[in-house]
């Protein structure tokens, strides 16, 4: 997985940097350093997206960032579903 597919990953999820880093367990600064290349993306990381996705889709409709009706985004709630620490 290379920059371009973690950013598009995570905008076809509908999800901030924030709202990624949290629900995988990481920092903030982590998926930003990711996303720009400053850091390496590790090895696992598609594999722990590939489960989020799963855990997504079975916890919440699809859309962007888990809206369902206009309220707050419902993601934000999740919590960390994934630790890749």
């Amino acid at each position: 997985m290379d920059t371009k597919e973690l950013k598009k990953w995570r905008a076809d999820h509908g999800l901030t940097q924030k709202q990624l880093a949290e629900l995988l367990g990481l920092k903030v600064l982590a998926v930003a350093r990711y996303e720009t290349g400053v850091r390496k993306i590790p090895s696992f990381l598609h594999l722990a997206l590939k489960e989020l996705e799963r855990v997504l889709d079975q916890k919440l409709p699809r859309g962007k960032g888990g809206k369902t009706d206009g309220s707050k985004d419902q993601r934000k709630k999740a919590g960390p579903m994934v630790d890749i620490r």
